[in-house]
């Protein structure tokens, strides 16, 4: 037996016994390219891609391009930390009050101008610069609690 047809029934058992892994199905792909199906191969690659999402999916490549435990693992984690600094910092500007909510999606995550935000919310530019100094205050003050979180954690990511 040819080392790739070895590789191939080695990777069609790997997927018979771990369906659910999306690693298993790489691997399945990758055996089957190695021995000329490439059209299986890229059916088995898209199939785990839609069964597993595109996230999953690309972290379960980097895991076995790069190996489980190095790099990849440590930076999906970092990813995984960013995701939730993300969504802390979305959550916060949604509990902002409406004034100040407006002011800050509108000129720091849109990037409009000064003039067309203060014109879009019917306020002077000075009103709109302080407008947006009491969101940040307040939007600190709402996330240090996450910040310090965090930061214990990456002290000890066990605990």
């Amino acid at each position: 037996m040819r080392e790739n047809e070895k590789q191939l029934a080695s990777a069609r058992r790997e997927f018979r016994e771990r369906l659910l892994d999306p690693r298993a199905h790489l691997r399945l792909s990758e055996a089957l390219w190695k021995n000329g199906r490439l059209v299986d191969s890229f059916y088995v690659a898209y199939a785990a891609r839609q069964l597993f999402g595109e996230e999953e999916f690309h972290r379960a490549h980097a895991d076995i391009v790069l190996g489980v435990g190095g790099p990849a693992t440590e930076l999906s984690r970092r990813l995984d930390g960013l995701r939730e600094a993300s969504l802390a910092v979305r959550e916060a500007i949604a509990r902002l009050p409406e004034a100040y909510r407006a002011a800050v999606e509108l000129y720091d995550i849109e990037g409009r101008d000064i003039a067309d935000v203060a014109a879009t919310l019917s306020r002077s530019p000075g009103a709109v610069h302080l407008l947006r100094n009491r969101a940040f205050a307040r939007l600190r003050e709402q996330l240090t609690a996450f910040v310090t979180n965090l930061s214990q954690r990456s002290v000890n990511p066990d605990g």
